[in-house]
């Protein structure tokens, strides 16, 4: 008989602020709460649900409610890789950010695809060692991306008690290799390609990106009143970033705190920072200071356009956007920036993270061993 807030002889059902009711119990082996695996209209089917949990515990037949799916006649049947897929970005969507759920959904076709009818507890490491190398070869950072996902997908069924161990044991499976070399630009080279790209509302983004390290997303967020401009002082501070979510554009705090920072900038930008933002920038505080030419945030292609037709004439044709990125941070180290310097500028938490971000420049490793020689 229930009580007041829903309480049972065996087992709990609760009203939600929705109207619909949850119920939840503690299997007779001291595991749970096992809660339903969705909420109900009425009061009589969470009790439906909660009779028939028992009778399965009665009988022996009882699995944990996890791992139990129904088809679309309603009979149960094991709990798949896609299903749990489905399930886990599902409960990842309220804590991670829009960008990071676009790219994980890409990775979560390539493994439904390939594994999403193979039960969950069912699954083998040489199920996913013959998938993770079933990947196109032409797309490796794509395919670490999604094996690295389907293992961390795993290692919460592990945590969630529906498998023993987590099968995914590819070594390096998950490891990002690069399929282009960075180009590091000097100083001179930076300005030399600004001053190269055909399309002058682009320059002072090339300046700004080669000097500041900021990512694209942060540099095509920034608004007037986050550029510092005085005879003592140019800097940028970065507060958000906008990224491409599917079709539509979406301006969020930065992926870590550490990416909230102020960069400085070297003083010789703030005219051409001045000329740009009179030119070309939104009106107000809250104007954005690289708008797309019809308004709004300056989408990628046509900045990347202009940036390779500016960087070939300069001999450097494989240059990318984010090259620039890892221009300012091996410029910087070359400069004496020490290591907790460049996870400062970079905005990055981890030592790692800045060593994949800067480049060792021939001429200064030419210098350190003349220095060791000489000491």
């Amino acid at each position: 008989m229930a009580g007041r807030k829903g309480r049972r002889s065996w087992g709990r059902i609760r009203k939600m602020r929705s109207g619909r009711y949850q119920a939840a119990y503690i299997a007779t082996n001291g595991t749970g709460p096992w809660t339903a695996p969705t909420t109900f209209t009425a009061k009589m089917d969470a009790e439906a649900w909660l009779a028939a949990e028992r009778r399965l515990l009665e009988t022996g037949a009882w699995t944990p409610p996890p791992t139990r799916t129904q088809d679309a006649a309603g009979t149960e049947r094991d709990l798949t890789v896609a299903d749990y897929v489905a399930q886990w970005l599902d409960e990842a969507r309220s804590r991670l950010k829009a960008s990071t759920m676009d790219g994980y959904g890409r990775y979560a076709e390539l493994i439904t695809g390939g594994l999403g009818g193979v039960a969950l507890a069912a699954l083998t490491p040489a199920q996913v060692r013959t998938w993770r190398s079933s990947l196109d070869p032409a797309f490796p950072t794509r395919n670490a991306g999604a094996y690295g996902l389907l293992r961390t997908i795993m290692n919460t069924a592990v945590n969630d008690e529906l498998v023993e161990a987590n099968p995914c044991k590819v070594r390096g499976g998950a490891v990002k290799h690069r399929k282009h070399e960075p180009v590091a630009l000097s100083p001179n080279e930076i300005r030399a390609v600004a001053a190269a790209v055909p399309v002058e509302r682009w320059r002072a983004l090339v300046l700004l990106l080669g000097f500041s390290g900021l990512r694209y997303g942060e540099a095509i967020a920034l608004r007037r009143r986050d550029i510092t401009m005085t005879d003592d002082e140019v800097a940028v501070h970065v507060r958000r970033a906008t990224v491409r979510a599917g079709r539509k554009w979406v301006t969020d705090r930065p992926k870590t705190p550490a990416a909230v920072r102020t960069v400085p900038l070297p003083r010789e930008l703030r005219d051409a920072l001045r000329e740009h933002i009179d030119a070309y920038a939104e009106p107000g505080a809250d104007g954005l200071v690289f708008p797309a030419p019809g308004g709004g945030p300056a989408h990628r292609q046509p900045f990347a356009n202009a940036l390779r037709k500016g960087a070939e004439a300069q001999g450097f044709p494989t240059l990318r956007i984010h090259d620039l990125r890892h221009s300012a941070l091996t410029n910087w180290g070359r400069a004496g920036a020490t290591l907790a310097d460049l996870l400062a500028l970079g905005g990055h938490t981890t030592a790692a993270l800045t060593a994949r971000y800067t480049h060792a420049a021939p001429e200064r490793n030419a210098a350190l061993a003349a220095k060791v020689w000489r000491e």
